[in-house]
């Protein structure tokens, strides 16, 4: 190349830098850097996908909008190269579960996080990519941080939704106990039908799978999801839960359970 050249920024690059970023947080001062010129590198991409979309998101798994201008820039920045493209990108199942999961330490009390939701959403409901358990997991473990008395977060749950209704997947145990303990911070308002829909449909993905087994740690993560509902609802979930846990038939209330969730976390 000629020695002016400068190198070109393209979505593969981008994506993979962002990719790197996983186990990074955003206390660093240096990492706060490096997220600025990135986010100037996400400006740049003449045209963003999918991957690109789901990529920046898992990269920043580990950081919190309410306390990075940095994060929140990257944010700014990705949603308006959405808004931009959003009648060309093309998003698989995988790129939607990326995105969600790489939230999971976001809050929605960022305008910047409500905003980029609201364009996953509109993206998620104008796709025709199927998601699948392993993607649905993702998605909802992602959004737990998340406060549902938002619009925003109310239109990514009736999406999720869809998808969960509509998905010709099984959950695997650990998919289910992802999902719940994402809704946990959710569970307790007794007015969000969303929420309310997303439980019934998980307890019917649970009851209708005669071949479905949980393990005792994804037993542990969809307990805690559900501790905070109604007690019907957790009482159902509970005597439908035991019964696919291989010798835990003994858990059907709540009375003696105690679990720490402070270090609580899933696997992709």
């Amino acid at each position: 190349p000629d020695k002016g050249s400068q190198p070109k920024i393209n979505d593969r690059s981008v994506s993979a830098a962002f990719y790197g970023l996983q186990t990074m947080t955003c206390k660093s001062e240096i990492v706060e850097k490096l997220l600025i010129q990135l986010a100037y590198a996400v400006e740049l991409v003449p045209a963003i996908n999918g991957q690109l979309i789901g990529n920046v998101l898992l990269g920043m798994q580990n950081m919190d909008a309410d306390s990075s201008m940095a994060v929140r820039m990257v944010l700014r920045t990705l949603t308006t190269q959405i808004e931009k493209s959003k009648d060309h990108i093309l998003m698989t199942g995988q790129n939607f579960g990326n995105a969600l999961y790489g939230m999971k330490s976001m809050s929605s009390n960022s305008e910047e996080v409500r905003h980029l939701l609201s364009s996953i959403a509109h993206l998620m409901k104008t796709s025709n990519a199927n998601m699948s358990g392993q993607n649905l997991g993702n998605a909802l473990y992602g959004i737990q941080r998340m406060d549902e008395t938002h619009d925003e977060v109310k239109l990514i749950l009736s999406t999720l939704a869809h998808q969960l209704m509509t998905t010709p997947s099984k959950l695997s145990g650990l998919d289910i106990g992802m999902s719940l303990y994402g809704l946990r911070s959710m569970a307790g308002n007794k007015n969000s039908s969303q929420v309310t829909i997303l439980f019934g449909l998980l307890i019917n993905k649970i009851k209708m799978d005669p071949t479905l087994e949980l393990k005792l740690g994804e037993l542990s993560l969809a307990i805690i999801g559900v501790l905070k509902t109604s007690p019907w609802i957790r009482d159902d979930f509970l005597s439908t839960l035991a019964s696919k846990t291989k010798d835990m038939g003994f858990v059907t209330d709540t009375e003696s359970i105690v679990v720490n969730t402070k270090e609580t976390d899933g696997l992709k």
